[in-house]
């Protein structure tokens, strides 16, 4: 690619040969006016997930930069190495198994961030296609709890409220992933907390973007006490990573996942795995 691209997409995908052309072409289609590049990392997919990313990469080779990855790396350590071949001025998050549905997104997004130097990011409003409910379609954030217009670290510190295919990095405010990650099992609230210490996040609320929920995704398929169990090791990190005056925030927020989790054991009738959750989330911190 000769020209260096203004708006990057690191797009990270495995296994996702049912979706992944939707979410490439998703991309492709959009409507700017500014050099794009679509960043894909393929972590060794066990079906035919590269083979129609390198079917689409020599379509679109001004376009598509498909990584060379021979060893699979796992989510985490494959989501570094792709959003570090990211070259833009802003990075824009898609995984391969959801898909844009605004042309205008990214152009739009560019625009604001053009014109609010001191955002860290944005993002919008997105749809969510429930393929364990025949393909229902409904909005992603309940009636009346959208985020605010502006969000701040101590917003997001609480809650992770930011789908990850809808938002819209200023990437020079973090131009690298911290090794720090390599212990987590998420990578995504942890990256809207690092850019929101440089500033804060913007809601657009228009509707660009769909995320799909099936059983092939990362979270979709877990059950409760798995998600909220992730959810806790990773915060446990994060938070010896915030600066020390937002870690009171984060107590908080920890506690309350605390809550949720002890409460799912003890429904599930294990009284004896809700008293050492408590302990290893409690007396561990």
């Amino acid at each position: 690619m000769s020209v260096t691209p203004l708006v990057s997409v690191c797009m990270i995908t495995y296994n996702h040969g049912s979706h992944i052309e939707q979410a490439i072409l998703s991309v492709i289609n959009q409507h700017v006016n500014f050099e794009l590049e679509l960043v894909i990392g393929e972590d060794c997919s066990t079906d035919d997930t590269r083979e129609k990313c390198l079917k689409l990469a020599l379509q679109y080779p001004h376009i598509i930069k498909l990584m060379d990855n021979s060893t699979q790396l796992g989510m985490i350590n494959n989501f570094r190495r792709t959003y570090a071949a990211c070259s833009g001025k802003y990075v824009a998050m898609l995984d391969g198994d959801d898909f844009w549905i605004h042309q205008d997104k990214l152009q739009l997004q560019y625009n604001f961030m053009e014109l609010n130097p001191k955002m860290a990011a944005c993002f919008t409003n997105l749809n969510v296609l429930d393929e364990f409910n025949s393909g229902a379609i409904y909005p992603f954030y309940e009636t009346g709890k959208q985020p605010h217009a502006i969000s701040t670290l101590t917003d997001i510190l609480r809650n992770n409220f930011i789908a990850t295919l809808t938002v819209f990095y200023r990437r020079a405010l973090v131009s690298a992933i911290p090794n720090w990650f390599n212990g987590l099992k998420m990578g995504d609230w942890p990256l809207h907390i690092l850019f929101a210490q440089q500033g804060d996040l913007a809601f657009i609320d228009l509707v660009t973007a769909t995320y799909r929920k099936h059983g092939g995704g990362v979270n979709s398929g877990a059950d409760h006490e798995t998600k909220f169990t992730t959810y806790l090791d990773s915060l446990k990190t994060i938070e010896k990573n915030i600066p020390t005056s937002n870690r009171k925030v984060f107590r908080k927020t920890i506690y309350e996942y605390l809550r949720v989790l002890v409460g799912i054991q003890i429904k599930k009738g294990r009284p004896d795995k809700a008293l050492s959750t408590i302990y290893k989330y409690t007396f561990k911190l």
